[in-house]
C-alpha cells in the first residue's frame, strides 16, 4: 500500500503558517522552505560590476549613485555575500523623493534641532564626514548618544582602513569616497534604543504616490515638506492603511496569559510578522507599544528625516542605519555542540520593555511574560508532538508546565527589578525568582539560546549567533541585516506572544512526556552552526561599512542640489 504525503499547511499572507493537522509537522516545512529561499537568494547575486547594475536598474528602476563602482570595489576587496540585498535602503528613503532637494535640505535644518539626536555632516572641503551638532540632554543621555555618535563615524571612515586609489595614486578612505561621490550634506541620528518618527499613514503614502509617479520638480514642490498630517487621534492605527485590522478593528487587551491560537501558527517571514497593522496584537503583547497609555500616541505634528538604529514595521519612518555597538568576536569559551552540557534554553536579563507602574500593563509586556510562562509549574500547555517526517502532526496533546519548564527552560531575571516605581517594584520581586548573573562561558553550555527584544532592538543578537548555540529571537524590530539573513536556516523565529515556543523546542528536544522521544538534535546543530557561520562571515565589520557607504551615497544623491546627474552610468 503507497503511503500518502501529508497535505500541506496554509501559508498566509501576514508571513504566518497556520497548522493543519494532516500535514507534517510544520517545522519540516519552514526549514525546507527556508533552505530553498536561501539557496535561490546566494545563486542570483551579481559576481561583476556590469550586472550589478543591471540588477540595481531591474529592482529600482533607475540608475544607482554615482560612486557605486567605488562601492562595488570594496564588495570585490573584502567579498562581501549577497551584494543586490540592499532594498531596506531605498525602502526607507524612497517616499522623500517626493521632495526637491532644497525642501530636504529645509527639512534637515529643523530635524537637527529634534531633542535627543546628534547631527552628522560631510564636508567636500575636507573629504570627511565629521560630528557637527550633538542635541542632548546631560547626564546619560548625552553620554550614550556621544558614544553612538562616534560609533557610527567610525562605520562611515571603515573602521580606519585606508588603500591607494588605483586612478590617482593617491592615500583614500571610506568616508573621503562617499564624500568625493555625494558632496556637502547633513543627517540626524536618534540617540536612543528606540525609533522616533511616528509615521502618519495619509501623510507618507502621499510622498509614496509622488515618488513613485515621478512628477516634476515644480509638482513634487507644491508638496509642502512641513505639511501636517491627519491630527484627528487613532493611536498606533494611525499608521495603517484604513483597511487593516489595527486601523479598522483595534483588539482588546488580551488575558494573561495569552492563549494559544487555533490552529497555532509558526513565522515563517519574521519582517511581515512583524507589523502591527496586520498582527494588531502586538500593540498589547510588546511593551514599547502598550507602554504608551490607551491605544498608543498622538499623531506627530512634524515629520522629519531622522536616522534610526531600529525601528518598526509599518508604524515608524526612520530610516535604518547599522548598530555597530552589538558588533563582538568575543563569545567566550564556546564548546562543540556534542560537547554541550545542558540541553535546555537560556535565558538570562533584566526586566526591560516597558516602565511597570500601576497605569502600565507590564505584565503583559514580552519579558515579563516570557519569564512568567517558562516558570509555571501549574496547569498544561497543548504542544504538537515531534512526529516523524511523512507522518501528520495531528492535533496538540496537553503536557503539564512543571514537566515542560524543568525539562526544556532556564529562563530568569537577574539581580532586581528596575525600570519600575513604588509598588510595582516590591510586586515583581515577590513574582520572580531573582537570579545571578551568569557569565558568557556558562551561557555557552547550553544547546538553545534565547534573544528577546527590551526597551528596543537586542544588542545581544551578534554575540549570541556567534556562538555555537541554536539561537531563538523574538523581536518586532527589523534591523539593517534582515534582506541578508534567513531566518530557520540561521536561527529560528518566535512569535511575541510565545504560542509557538513549546512546539519549537518540543520538535528539536523530544516529547518531554516520552523521555525526548522524537527529538531533531541534529537539525537543532544544523541551524546553530549555520548561523555561526552566517554571523562569521556575512556580519563583520566590512558588512557594516558596506550598508553604510550603500545607504549615504543613496542619502548623498537624494539631498543632492543636483540630484538628476548624481547617476553612475556604466
Amino acid at each position: 500500500m503507497r503511503e500518502e504525503k501529508p497535505e500541506d499547511h496554509f501559508w498566509l499572507p501576514n508571513g504566518l503558517l497556520a497548522v493543519n493537522p494532516y500535514g507534517r509537522h510544520p517545522v519540516y516545512d519552514l526549514i525546507s522552505w527556508a533552505e530553498k529561499q536561501w539557496e535561490e537568494k546566494l545563486r542570483r547575486q551579481s559576481r561583476t560590476l556590469e550586472h550589478a547594475v543591471g540588477e540595481y536598474r531591474h529592482r529600482y528602476g533607475r540608475k544607482p549613485p554615482k560612486g557605486f563602482d567605488k562601492w562595488w570595489a570594496y564588495v570585490e576587496r573584502h567579498n562581501i555575500q549577497l551584494p543586490d540585498e540592499y532594498d531596506q535602503i531605498l525602502a526607507d528613503l524612497q517616499m522623500f523623493y517626493a521632495y526637491t532637494p532644497r525642501s530636504l535640505r529645509r527639512l534637515q535644518a529643523l530635524t537637527r534641532t529634534t531633542p535627543a539626536t546628534y547631527t552628522l555632516s560631510a564636508s567636500s572641503a575636507l573629504g570627511s564626514i565629521a560630528l557637527a551638532t550633538a542635541n542632548l540632554a546631560e547626564g546619560s543621555e548625552r553620554e550614550i548618544g556621544m558614544i553612538r555618535a562616534k560609533a557610527q563615524l567610525d562605520i562611515l571612515q571603515g573602521f580606519g582602513e585606508t588603500w591607494t586609489d588605483e586612478l590617482t595614486g593617491e592615500k583614500t578612505n571610506v568616508a573621503r569616497e562617499i564624500v568625493l561621490a555625494t558632496g556637502d550634506w547633513e543627517a540626524t541620528f536618534g540617540a536612543g534604543d528606540v525609533p522616533m518618527e511616528f509615521a502618519d499613514w495619509e501623510l507618507y503614502n502621499e510622498r509614496r504616490v509622488r515618488a513613485r509617479a515621478g512628477q516634476s520638480e515644480s509638482l513634487v514642490e507644491a508638496m509642502d515638506v512641513f505639511k501636517r498630517g491627519d491630527m484627528t487621534y487613532l493611536g498606533w492605527g494611525g499608521a495603517c492603511p484604513n483597511s487593516s485590522p489595527l486601523r479598522r478593528s483595534p483588539p482588546p487587551p488580551p488575558p494573561v496569559p495569552i492563549p494559544a491560537p487555533h490552529p497555532k501558527t509558526f513565522i515563517y517571514s519574521h519582517r511581515e510578522s512583524m507589523n502591527p497593522c496586520t498582527h494588531p496584537e502586538l500593540v498589547h503583547t510588546v511593551g514599547f507599544l502598550s507602554g504608551h497609555y490607551d491605544r498608543g500616541p498622538g499623531p506627530q505634528e512634524a515629520h522629519r528625516l531622522l536616522f534610526g538604529m531600529c525601528k518598526t514595521e509599518g508604524l515608524h519612518g526612520d530610516v535604518l542605519t547599522v548598530a555597530s555597538e552589538m558588533w563582538t568576536e568575543d563569545v567566550g569559551f564556546d564548546p562543540a555542540w556534542e560537547n554541550k552540557t545542558d540541553e535546555r534554553i537560556v535565558w538570562r536579563g533584566s526586566n526591560t520593555g516597558i516602565l511597570a507602574n500601576p497605569h502600565t500593563p507590564w505584565k503583559a509586556s514580552q519579558r515579563v511574560r516570557m519569564v512568567s510562562v517558562l516558570n509555571n509549574r501549574t496547569g498544561s500547555q497543548g504542544v504538537l508532538r515531534p512526529m516523524g517526517e511523512s507522518e501528520p502532526v495531528g492535533e496538540p496533546v496537553l503536557r503539564r508546565h512543571s514537566w515542560l519548564n524543568s525539562v526544556l527552560a532556564d529562563v530568569a531575571f537577574t539581580r532586581e527589578p528596575i525600570q519600575c516605581e513604588a509598588g510595582a517594584c516590591e510586586e515583581m520581586r515577590e513574582m520572580f525568582d531573582w537570579r545571578g548573573m551568569r557569565t558568557q562561558t556558562e551561557l555557552n553550555e547550553y544547546k538553545y539560546i534565547l534573544d528577546v527584544d527590551g526597551n528596543g532592538w537586542s544588542a545581544r543578537f551578534k554575540r549570541l549567533l556567534t556562538t555555537r548555540s541554536m539561537l531563538l529571537k523574538a523581536t518586532i524590530f527589523p534591523e539593517w541585516y534582515m534582506d541578508k539573513i534567513q531566518p530557520w536556516v540561521h536561527y529560528v523565529p518566535l512569535k511575541m506572544d510565545f504560542s509557538d515556543l513549546y512546539d519549537v523546542l518540543t520538535f528539536f528536544r523530544g516529547d518531554v512526556a516520552k523521555g525526548g522521544e522524537g527529538a531533531h538534535d541534529h537539525l537543532a546543530q544544523k541551524i546553530a552552526e549555520a548561523g555561526r557561520n552566517w554571523s562569521l562571515t556575512m556580519f563583520r565589520k566590512e558588512d557594516m561599512v558596506a550598508y553604510q557607504w550603500r545607504l549615504f551615497l543613496e542619502y548623498g544623491r537624494l539631498v543632492s542640489e543636483d540630484r538628476e546627474n548624481m547617476n553612475f552610468d556604466y
